[in-house]
């Protein structure tokens, strides 16, 4: 549980200081795992986009046969456990999940991209890896 917690708090930590870059912003001093992305594109016609990623390195992510497998429970103490254990899981997605859009909202008010929202495009989240597509409420000639 603490290690889960030290982890999420450095990846908060990270996409906090995440800042604009057209390539991967590392903070290896933070975490050697977490990386992300900010990526704009200005349309002629004045339409301002923008691509926001995020992933792990070095995390194994689930693997298909694993996914398919059911444990054999034969106690109750055992479904306890698998209940437990799908709660964590659930909780460590949500914190991912908010930790993202919390870098995005960030990394737009520092690079002062999207001055007036955003409209999403796309988004997808992942277990190791995330990617949200966006167009600005403005246009490069209004803001």
């Amino acid at each position: 549980m603490i290690k889960s917690l030290v982890y999420i708090l450095t990846l908060v930590a990270v996409i906090f200081l995440s800042a604009c870059s057209s390539k991967p912003h590392v903070q290896p001093e933070l975490t050697p795992n977490v990386r992300d992305r900010f990526t704009t594109e200005i349309k002629d016609n004045g339409l301002k986009l923008f691509t926001y990623q995020v992933w792990q390195i070095n995390k194994s992510s689930p693997s298909s046969d694993e996914s398919l497998q059911r444990p054999i429970i034969r106690s109750k103490e055992q479904l306890r456990e698998l209940r437990k254990a799908q709660r964590a899981k659930e909780q460590r997605y949500e914190m991912w999940q908010q930790q993202i859009e919390i870098g995005l909202v960030h990394t737009l008010e520092k690079s002062h991209f999207c001055q007036t929202g955003y409209i999403e495009i796309d988004r997808f989240i992942g277990e190791i890896r995330a990617e949200i597509r966006g167009e600005c409420k403005e246009g490069a000639d209004e803001g």
